[in-house]
């Protein structure tokens, strides 16, 4: 149950009310008047004037109690309105809390932020070091690459002067004893014409010159059952007919130095080589020009040979035939000069 506080003007006015209708103090306000009043002497004007008193004091009593309600009423306003803003300061206290555990929540969210920038950071300046090291790598492999780039060419200059001097020394030596059978074999073409194959049986493959593939096969077959006459005469033809010429003069060249005529397999040998350098029978080329020179008694380009084939074939198997000949001069030599 709500209490009322009563200010002291509200107690005064409820005092000085219960002082009027105390049973002692009541007066009737309109009664007439009784003996025992007639007997006081009073007059009929004095009640009447007592009569406007009571009414004016009804009165009185009555707008003190309207105005004791009005109070009673505006201190409930007031009640009711510092309640309100007590509840608005509550609310208000309960809106700042709140606000202030979202600017603690932000401050949070800042902090992760500011960490995850520098860990960003940090990453950036580790992946632009790395870079910068890459870059460096990749400067100095371009650089590698640039002198493995050179190298290759003077290895390929050394190669084409080592191949220029291969041809060069695959010239017949001019002594006086091959002086005349180099003249005979100069020109194979020539040695190789219809009229100085009276003997041959080649009319039968020349009417035809379509099948030349055919017939450079037979002249293979020929060749390894040595039969070398017949494959010597279809190798020439085919010379004559432009058709493979570096392998047909090469097997011209196997023919000769298997016939022991050395000379001349050089001649062939060097045709083929001019005709083609890059052939895959070249290591067998050299190594044969090697010994031809050798069985020739010319043991100057028969050393030089053997040096060329280890220098452009080294991996080859005529290639470390003539390291382990080198190899062996070279002890001898120098087991002599000991």
């Amino acid at each position: 149950m709500r209490q009322t506080i009563l200010s002291p003007h509200k107690i005064g006015s409820y005092f000085l009310i219960g002082v009027m209708i105390h049973p002692f103090f009541i007066i009737p306000l309109s009664a007439e008047p009784s003996a025992f009043e007639m007997q006081s002497g009073a007059t009929k004007k004095e009640l009447r004037s007592l009569q406007t008193s009571s009414k004016n004091l009804e009165t009185i009593i009555t707008e003190l109690q309207n105005k004791v309600i009005s109070l009673d009423q505006s201190q409930d306003g007031v009640k009711s309105l510092f309640e309100g803003q007590s509840l608005k300061i509550k609310n208000l206290l309960d809106a700042s809390a709140s606000q202030e555990n979202s600017i603690k929540s932000l401050s949070s969210v800042q902090d992760t932020h500011s960490n995850t920038l520098k860990q960003q950071s940090d990453l950036l300046t580790l992946l632009k070091d790395r870079i910068d090291k890459n870059q460096k790598a990749i400067e100095g492999l371009n650089k590698k690459v640039d002198d493995i780039t050179e190298l290759i060419g003077h290895i390929n200059s050394d190669l084409m002067a080592q191949l220029e001097l291969i041809k060069k020394n695959l010239e017949i030596p001019t002594t006086p004893t091959s002086t005349s059978n180099t003249s005979k074999i100069s020109n194979v073409k020539k040695q190789t014409t219809p009229k100085e194959s009276k003997t041959s049986n080649t009319d039968t493959f020349k009417k035809d010159g379509s099948k030349q593939k055919t017939i450079f096969i037979e002249a293979e077959e020929l060749y390894k059952k040595g039969k070398l006459k017949e494959a010597k005469e279809r190798f020439e033809w085919l010379v004559e007919m432009n058709y493979r010429p570096a392998n047909s003069l090469y097997l011209l060249g196997e023919i000769a130095y298997k016939q022991k005529n050395y000379q001349q397999a050089v001649v062939f040998y060097k045709k083929s080589a001019l005709e083609n350098d890059k052939a895959n029978y070249m290591p067998i080329l050299l190594w044969h020009t090697a010994w031809a020179f050798r069985y020739s008694k010319d043991l100057p380009n028969y050393e030089k040979f053997l040096d060329s084939l280890i220098y452009l074939y080294p991996n080859s198997e005529q290639g470390q035939k003539a390291k382990d000949i080198r190899k062996k001069t070279k002890d001898k030599n120098e087991h002599r000069n000991k």
